[in-house]
């Protein structure tokens, strides 16, 4: 699998449907086991990930739509939007490695070649959701404000 970072929105997100910061106890190890995850997976097809990550799974098209509306309007312009998001775009959910973590994927095919599988397609991160604030159910716990660290800006917002 290859891996292009050109789309991770690099700012800090908050509200009652989506977050991108996390609990200050996780910050430690949050990306040396996101790395990892990324290291390994970059040797996989994506078949292979699919059997190892028991996390992986494509976003709905109404996860998808919300995710947009809720989300995606609030960094960028509908036009920016379009141009990567659309109805070809596949938009899938892989474990960053840990408990709750989480990252949000554009998922595209660009090659074909049966000697070299893994690089058939392209992961271009989109979204981390480090405490897996998109799960239906984690959702209704309500994350707690207090202890929810930003990691995209230097200083905490």
């Amino acid at each position: 699998m290859l891996f292009s970072f050109d789309k991770l929105i690099d700012e800090c997100i908050h509200s009652q449907f989506f977050t991108n910061r996390l609990i200050s106890n996780k910050l430690r190890g949050v990306f040396a086991s996101a790395n990892k995850t990324l290291k390994k997976y970059s040797n996989y097809t994506l078949q292979e990930i699919k059997e190892v990550d028991r996390h992986f799974h494509y976003v709905r098209e109404w996860e998808k739509e919300e995710l947009i509306s809720k989300v995606l309007k609030k960094v960028w312009s509908k036009k920016v939007i379009n141009s990567i998001i659309n109805q070809d775009t596949e938009l899938c959910q892989i474990s960053l490695g840990e408990e709750e973590g989480r990252m949000i994927v554009i998922l595209e095919k660009i090659n074909n070649s049966a000697k070299r599988p893994e690089r058939n397609f392209l992961f271009s991160p989109l979204l981390y959701d480090f405490e897996h604030s998109l799960h239906p159910n984690l959702k209704k716990k309500k994350l707690k404000e207090q202890g929810l660290i930003c990691v995209m800006k230097e200083a905490d917002c």
